[in-house]
């Protein structure tokens, strides 16, 4: 699976772990063509754009990856992640208006069920006009929701505002809730009203990706991968990307059952700091 190991200084490497999902880039040559004087502020093209979309949904979705399932009560258990749509009975078509009145439902809610100010609920959010009236409502993804009747009658009634339909997500991959949210936010791209406004709003506290440019580190963490997995779990594509040339890209994933601390084991002793020292960081910010 792996014929080649990129340790030359020369050689570029990157590791994007979301949650369980891994996602390697290797090459042999870096570089970034100069260019000399400010940018000229150059109408987008068709590519640009298409480029654009692609990496918005991108971000959105490894957003999900590093939170779907990463999130735990009390007990050890894992939170389920939730749906939870938001409509408005009255005829609000304004953005800033709707997301002020979004932002101080979540901040309503988030006291009613804990009874902190800390801002604990960790979601993600995409507004949406109706196709006929126009009005705005909101598709939610929250992470570290206690689901039960009892906080989905405390949404609808600290919402006030119109309908809210919720569900709980007990055996869904973060890919497939991924891919509900990206319909979402596709539309969203699409949308005239929403052009050079934000197409999603993740909470502040999310988890975000672990990201290392340490071309020793990635190659490290692969090599574990691929030694403790399958052959047919570990994808490996070829493909010529701009300023970088010919790349190497690797998926994989790990199992529900499993965690980023397995690997450690399989490190040698640099590259298993490095990635205690993100777990370490991880953990931290699961403590909310």
């Amino acid at each position: 699976m792996v014929n080649q190991n990129y340790n030359n200084i020369d050689d570029y490497g990157k590791v994007t772990i979301c949650g369980k999902s891994f996602k390697f880039l290797f090459c042999k040559a870096f570089t970034i063509a100069p260019h000399s004087g400010k940018r000229k502020n150059k109408p987008p093209t068709e590519e640009s754009l298409l480029a654009s979309r692609k990496k918005t949904i991108r971000r959105m979705t490894d957003l999900i990856n590093c939170n779907v399932g990463e999130w735990k009560k009390e007990n050890g258990k894992k939170f389920p992640s939730v749906f939870l749509t938001l409509t408005f009975n009255e005829d609000i078509k304004d953005l800033k208006t709707a997301n002020r009145i979004f932002s101080k439902f979540m901040q309503n809610y988030n006291y009613r069920i804990f009874k902190k100010k800390e801002k604990i609920l960790q979601y993600i959010t995409v507004p949406e006009f109706q196709p006929i009236s126009g009005r705005i409502h909101y598709h939610c993804l929250i992470f570290n929701l206690p689901f039960s009747n009892k906080n989905y009658d405390i949404a609808r009634d600290v919402w006030g505002h119109g309908f809210i339909w919720m569900k709980a997500v007990y055996k869904g991959t973060p890919n497939n809730l991924a891919k509900y949210m990206s319909k979402y936010l596709i539309k969203a791209l699409d949308d005239p009203r929403l052009f050079r406004k934000r197409k999603y709003f993740p909470s502040a506290k999310i988890l975000k990706p672990i990201i290392s440019n340490d071309c020793y580190v990635a190659n490290h963490i692969l090599q574990a991968v691929v030694s403790t997995r399958p052959e047919d779990k570990v994808r490996k594509y070829q493909k010529t990307l701009d300023f970088i040339g010919d790349a190497d890209i690797y998926y994989s994933r790990l199992e529900w059952n499993e965690e980023l601390s397995d690997l450690l084991p399989e490190l040698d002793p640099y590259t298993r700091n490095v990635l205690q020292l993100e777990i370490n960081k991880k953990e931290d910010n699961l403590k909310l």
